[in-house]
């Protein structure tokens, strides 16, 4: 319970302060002081509509400080779906974008594309992101970096109210770690020269060279004002990944299984004794290893989803109840061997 449950941070607060010098937010700032068990979110009250081919612009400035464990979210719209509909992202130094579309071969519905080495470590960049007419472009520091025909940031076939989150996912699952300078939101297609002057007139504004402690104002209009709770709480809780995250390419993954699958062991062979000295019969005593083991372990994969640095996972409850399986089948094994041991010295 311990190791499966710890550092117990159930109300942590939410790692974003303000930077008077860059006149910058932090975010998830503690992780390089190596407390990977902080994080941070901020998120509009209100929602935004995003139509189906309506054009629209991202610009953003900011400071990578490390890279993200996995992919580290910088914004991303949430409309209560499995797949949001738009993620701008960061993994190792590269910018990733993915766009929800219903008609993608992929298994999670989206389209991806993405920008090499433009975000590294330390380094403020400005990146203006235009999508319209089946078409986005990618600029960095003002340049064109990479235009993709047949791609829109916005799926052409739907249309959605979606909250936007920046520093993390919804759920908090993805945190990017780094000060965000500025960020501006168009619905049109922008060039860099235009995001300055006074005819862009962007949706949204968001500044932060102005400290706040709870919202960050959007200059643009009344409505969609950055949220920062005090403490950490993200826009919606985790789901237990499921079985399908398993990723046979990753060797961490094969350490986790096994740690899962022998960490349960000590625990099933307590279950199995306590139930051979209640003199259950034998396969109660089977069930009932695998029943304890399943509920001790769903109840500390439900503690992890509130838990800012665990993630609840399918296959942890897998692996935590076969581990009690294979405590069970050992216990059962010597118990055999040592009731023969003593029919024999009695003959």
């Amino acid at each position: 319970l311990y190791f499966g449950a710890a550092p117990f941070n159930f109300i942590s607060r939410n790692d974003i302060s303000f930077d008077p010098d860059s006149k910058g937010l932090h975010f998830n700032r503690s992780n390089l002081d190596g407390e990977s068990d902080q994080r941070a979110i901020a998120y509009t009250i209100d929602t935004l509509s995003l139509d189906k081919s309506q054009p629209i612009s991202v610009f953003l400035e900011l400071t990578p400080e490390r890279i993200p464990n996995g992919l580290g979210t910088l914004i991303e719209f949430y409309d209560g779906q499995l797949q949001p509909p738009l993620i701008v992202s960061q993994w190792q130094t590269h910018l990733v974008i993915r766009s929800r579309r219903a008609d993608s071969i992929n298994a999670l519905a989206y389209r991806e594309i993405g920008l090499r080495d433009c975000l590294a470590t330390g380094e403020t960049v400005s990146l203006l992101i235009a999508s319209s007419e089946n078409e986005t472009l990618i600029y960095v520091n003002g340049e064109l970096a990479i235009r993709k025909a047949g791609f829109d940031l916005i799926d052409p076939n739907a249309s959605t109210r979606a909250q936007m989150t920046v520093g993390s996912n919804a759920s908090g699952e993805q945190p990017w770690i780094g000060q965000i300078h500025r960020l501006t939101l168009f619905d049109k297609r922008i060039h860099p020269a235009n995001v300055e002057t006074g005819d862009s007139y962007p949706l949204v504004e968001y500044s932060f060279d102005i400290p706040s402690k709870d919202t960050i104002a959007n200059r643009r209009s009344k409505t969609l004002d950055l949220k920062i709770p005090s403490t950490y709480s993200p826009l919606v809780r985790k789901r237990f990944s499921p079985l399908a995250s398993w990723n046979s390419n990753h060797s961490g993954q094969y350490s986790d299984a096994w740690l899962n699958v022998f960490g349960f062991v000590p625990i099933g062979l307590v279950f199995y004794v306590l139930l051979t000295r209640s003199r259950c019969p034998e396969k109660l005593r089977f069930l009932g290893v695998l029943v304890g083991c399943f509920a001790l372990s769903f109840a500390i994969e439900y503690a992890q989803i509130y838990l800012p640095s665990r993630n609840p996972s399918h296959l942890d409850l897998l692996g935590n109840t076969l581990g009690g399986l294979l405590a069970a089948l050992i216990a059962w094994s010597i118990e055999k061997r040592f009731n023969k041991r003593s029919d024999l010295s009695i003959e």
